[in-house]
């Protein structure tokens, strides 16, 4: 099988490993945290950056434009991709993300959140259902089982910005207070950002020309 050459792969999958290691180091740590589903997918957005770069950017690459602006075209293309990805990460569906926790452990801790928010806040434990009755806004918790990644989502689609960060501010208050022990959730991620890693410095250590040659023809499309 022919693969790639070495800066080709260093760029498709550099940033990837990146994400792996980030996330599975933040599980490993036992300390879960909280955030949105737009920072969900911008995060998501930049791991999977280096794929768009030697995939669609090479596919479409404007080759007036690279012929009038050089190398600088790629900031030009780098600005585009940043923008879908801002486009994406705005117009997703908002949701609360908790990484670390089981939705068994999640759910006492988001009702804890909730009852700071609404003394009268009204709970499902079967269906992981949290009621506001002065505010009239209904969510649940959502996730796989087995999975350290649980989803805060709202039944209404007129929730407004506001109640969304006071409720994500009080969530993240009382997680940080969840006691978890650290275990092995995330070693698959880290094991695989290793493996990533190590697998790039197989390709490009011993090819250090092609390494260079790599980058001169990605940049200046030669």
């Amino acid at each position: 099988m022919n693969l790639p050459d070495p800066f080709s792969l260093c760029v498709a999958l550099m940033p990837l490993a990146g994400y792996l290691l980030l996330i599975g180091g933040l599980r490993l740590s036992g300390r879960p945290f909280v955030t949105t589903s737009a920072r969900e997918a911008a995060s998501l957005g930049i791991a999977v950056a280096g794929f768009a770069a030697i995939g669609p950017a090479q596919l479409f690459f404007p080759s007036a434009a690279g012929a009038l602006f050089g190398w600088r075209v790629w900031f030009m293309l780098a600005a585009f991709y940043a923008l879908c990805v801002a486009l994406v990460s705005l117009t997703t569906r908002p949701r609360i993300c908790i990484h670390g926790l089981l939705i068994d452990e999640a759910f006492p801790a988001v009702c804890r959140a909730a009852r700071t928010m609404d003394a009268d806040v009204q709970t499902d434990a079967r269906g992981f259902q949290i009621f506001f009755p002065h505010h009239g806004f209904r969510f649940r918790l959502d996730s796989h089982p087995g999975v350290d990644h649980v989803s805060v989502i709202a039944f209404e689609p007129n929730v407004t910005v506001g109640f969304w960060f006071q409720f994500l501010k009080a969530i993240r208050g009382e997680v940080a207070q969840t006691p978890v022990v650290a275990g092995s959730r995330g070693v698959a991620m880290v094991v695989a950002a290793v493996l990533i890693l190590g697998f790039l410095l197989y390709q490009a250590v011993p090819n250090q020309e092609l390494l260079v040659e790599g980058f001169r023809h990605f940049l200046y499309r030669e």
